[in-house]
């Protein structure tokens, strides 16, 4: 009796989801999860495979869909077909069982309409910002630039405090910090909606976003304005929602024995820790998963932190008034990031990393604001690129990585003032 109940447990025990490279790998092994009923796994291993596939592909994107639907994410789904819809797709979710949970939801009439006749609607259905839609012209691209503009949007205001781009759906995310909302920007299109407000996700004054597109999710860290005289500190918290449809799935406040405090950036590293920059005390926190808590990884010894960058599962990087540090997150080791000469690492406002390099805006002793590459080698700051040394915003640029592409986003100075443009470079 004791062995069958051993072998029982054994066979019943949950396959763990398989890691893979290759987007063929990917969808065979989701595929192979679906076919045994691991609709978990196949969740994460379609979310792989269209990250790692072709850009926009319908079949893939599909293939998500069924697996949002089938691993409880109805309305993840639900968002997905519609984009499907909007391309023009025509599918069977109205009648693969895969999509029951999708077709008990009260707006699937909605885009069964859209899936059975394949028409494009004139606009999403979430509610549009209370401003002009945007006119949007092409990048130029007959003659080859270092840094190109992606997108520019006319009759568009942002208090922008960070941006993030989902290279599965081509959708910019921003960060509207005074109106406590996320934006989407559609990179082909120039639409952009409203993709959640504080009023769902309990946001304070938005300081910065990062997606982990692994998983699919987004982090958001938010902090109420300092209130002088104020007897209490003010409010700071770090959010995660689902990037997919901006639902909200949980709020970490930051505890009364880490008060004062005030989340002002986050990073999420590769195995999908997330880590966020205090800018009071100047200390970077680890999310506890299993506890839903924030806990201290250092405190840093500088002063006027700004940003932080995680190179890999371990290592690090954080922006401050004169310079940039280097944290060992398993050890709690920091110390100053060694340069070249030649290389300038004060003054930087937002950093990410890329291929081996910290890129970011770096304001100029002279006032003036440059979007900057520091190649690192052993360790070691060996080298600065210059990106894009003409940037004349009337606010504050905001920028961001994704894949082997930087992208910085400005309110142009030199034409309209509510002109937003995001630029893209391709870091080699």
């Amino acid at each position: 009796m004791v062995v069958v109940a051993s072998l029982s447990a054994r066979q019943a025990a949950p396959v763990p989801a398989a890691t893979c490279h290759e987007w063929h790998e990917c969808q065979r092994l989701a595929l192979e999860a679906y076919a045994r009923a691991d609709y978990e796994v196949f969740h994460d291993l379609a979310w792989r495979t269209v990250q790692t596939g072709p850009a926009r592909n319908a079949e893939l994107m599909y293939l998500l869909a069924r697996a949002q639907s089938l691993s409880g994410r109805p309305h993840d789904a639900l968002v997905m077909l519609g984009r499907l819809a909007e391309q023009g797709f025509i599918s069977d979710a109205a009648t693969n069982d895969d999509f029951r949970a999708v077709r008990q939801l009260r707006q699937w009439p909605e885009l069964e309409a859209m899936i059975t006749t394949g028409a494009r609607p004139a606009a999403p259905s979430a509610p549009a910002p209370a401003v002009a839609s945007p006119t949007v012209s092409a990048p130029a691209v007959a003659v080859p630039r270092r840094i190109e503009d992606a997108l520019r949007a006319t009759g568009v205001v942002f208090g922008p405090a960070g941006l993030a781009y989902d290279r599965v759906s081509s959708r910019f995310v921003v960060a509207d910090a005074g109106l406590r909302k996320l934006v989407i920007i559609d990179e082909r299109s120039g639409h952009f909606v409203d993709l959640v407000t504080s009023a769902s996700a309990g946001f304070y004054d938005i300081t910065g976003l990062e997606i982990d597109p692994t998983r699919g999710d987004l982090w958001v860290v938010s902090a109420e304005p300092p209130a002088p005289g104020a007897d209490r500190s003010p409010a700071s918290a770090l959010h995660k929602l689902q990037l997919v449809s901006g639902r909200p799935l949980e709020q970490i406040t930051v505890p009364v024995d880490l008060q004062p405090c005030r989340l002002h950036d986050v990073a999420v590293t590769r195995d999908g820790g997330v880590l966020v920059l205090d800018a009071i005390g100047n200390r970077v926190f680890r999310l506890r998963s299993a506890t839903h808590t924030l806990t201290p990884v250092a405190t840093l010894q500088v002063q006027g932190s700004t940003s932080l960058a995680a190179a890999g599962d371990r290592i690090v990087y954080v922006a401050h008034a004169s310079g940039v540090a280097r944290l060992d997150t398993v050890t709690g080791g920091v110390e100053p990031l060694a340069s070249a000469p030649d290389v300038q690492l004060g003054g930087f406002e937002r950093i990410r990393w890329v291929r081996g390099s910290l890129v970011g805006i770096q304001r100029a002793s002279d006032g003036g604001l440059r979007a900057v590459r520091i190649k690192i080698e052993n360790g070691r700051a060996a080298a600065m690129e210059i990106l894009d040394s003409g940037i004349t915003a009337t606010d504050h640029p905001v920028a961001t990585v994704s894949g082997d592409e930087f992208y910085l986003l400005i309110h142009q100075a030199d034409g309209n003032a509510n002109d937003v443009v995001i630029r893209r470079s391709l870091v080699r």
